[in-house]
C-alpha cells in the first residue's frame, strides 16, 4: 500500500484523517506526513495497522496504486487487535443504523473473552452500546452450564443446552459474518457475503427457539 492508495481508501470511505487515526490509534499528524510523502519509508508494522483497518470495511488493494470495493471478502485477522476491530465494527453498524438492528450472538464467553481484552476497552465498549437504550436488539445464546454472571445489559440471552453448545463464538450483523477462533493467537475470520450470512443468521433464530430463557 502506497500514499496513493491510503488517500484513495480514505477518500472511497470518506473518512478524514482523525477518524482513521481513532480506528488505528496512529496520530492525524503521522497519517498526513504518510499521506503526504513526508515519510518515505514508513514503518512496515504501521503500514500493516492501516492496510488491515482498510481491509476489514472491505476495500481491496489491486496493482498500479489502485483500490476498489471488494464484491465479497473474507478477512483473517490476528490478536488483541482484531479483536477490537471487530468490536468497533459492530459499534459502527449500531451508529449507522441509529441502532435500530438486529445483532446476534452465538458462543461468546465474557470469561474467555477477559483473557484477550483490556478492562478499559470492556468497560468503554460496553458504555458505548448502553448509549442505544433498548434499540439495538442484540441476542446472545450461551451454554446451559454458563453461569458467569458477567452479562452486559444491552443483551438478550437465552441458554442452549451444552450438548448443541459450541464453544467458537460467531457474530451476525447486517451482510457481515464473523467467527472468533480461541486459538494462539486468537483469530477473528470475517466474511461478508449476503447468502453466507444469512444462512448463519436462520441457523441462529432456530436454535434461538430451541433454547430456554436465561434467568442467571
Amino acid at each position: 500500500m502506497d500514499r496513493y492508495q491510503l488517500a484513495a481508501a480514505r477518500g472511497m470511505l470518506g473518512w478524514s484523517q482523525k477518524e482513521l487515526s481513532a480506528k488505528t490509534s496512529l496520530t492525524p499528524e503521522a497519517l498526513n506526513r504518510i499521506e503526504r510523502g513526508e515519510v518515505t519509508n514508513p514503518r512496515e508494522s504501521t503500514i500493516k495497522i492501516i492496510r488491515q483497518c482498510f481491509e476489514e470495511h472491505g476495500i481491496e488493494f489491486i496493482e498500479q496504486s489502485g483500490i476498489r470495493r471488494k464484491s465479497q471478502s473474507l478477512h483473517v485477522g490476528y490478536g488483541t487487535t482484531a479483536l477490537e476491530n471487530l468490536f468497533n465494527r459492530i459499534y459502527e453498524y449500531a451508529v449507522l443504523t441509529n441502532g435500530e438492528l438486529e445483532l446476534l450472538c452465538s458462543g461468546f464467553s465474557m470469561q474467555e473473552s477477559l483473557n484477550y481484552f483490556n478492562d478499559d476497552f470492556i468497560n468503554m465498549h460496553i458504555e458505548r452500546m448502553m448509549s442505544f437504550g433498548n434499540k439495538s436488539l442484540f441476542k446472545t445464546l450461551i451454554a446451559e452450564s454458563d453461569h458467569d454472571t458477567n452479562k452486559v445489559g444491552y443483551s438478550q440471552y437465552k441458554k442452549l443446552k451444552d450438548v448443541f453448545f459450541y464453544g467458537t463464538p460467531f457474530y451476525v450483523f447486517g451482510e457481515s459474518l464473523a467467527i472468533i477462533s480461541w486459538d494462539d493467537p486468537v483469530q477473528v475470520i470475517t466474511i461478508q457475503n449476503r447468502n453466507i450470512t444469512e444462512v448463519f443468521r436462520r441457523q441462529f433464530h432456530a436454535m434461538w427457539q430451541l433454547a430456554s430463557t436465561h434467568k442467571d
